[in-house]
């Protein structure tokens, strides 16, 4: 028998991240982790790692200032992804 967290996204992480996005046309990471109560860094993580096909993200500043200022402005492609799309999506892919 394994120990410890399976392996693989956390299926209620995706679904509190999802529920924030649908809710907003645009949003900052750092908006998004504390409306949905997570690290902002575990946020980041999700969003690079398991929703980077399903989001846009909007730099909104020019590339000397990106370089100090590590703002992201992000929204989903299509409201009306669910987390099964995610873990199917993931899962063809190989990622989990």
């Amino acid at each position: 028998m394994k120990r410890g967290r399976p392996k693989g996204p956390d299926p209620e992480k995706i679904k509190k991240i999802l529920f924030v996005l649908k809710q907003v046309d645009m949003i900052w990471v750092s908006q998004l982790a504390r409306i949905a109560k997570m690290k902002e860094s575990t946020v980041r993580y999700y969003l690079d790692r398991y929703l980077y096909p399903f989001i846009e993200e909007i730099k909104p500043f020019d590339r000397e200032i990106r370089k100090f200022l590590k703002v992201r402005i992000i929204r989903l492609k299509d409201r009306n992804v669910t987390i099964s799309k995610i873990l199917e999506f993931h899962k063809i892919k190989g990622n989990l």
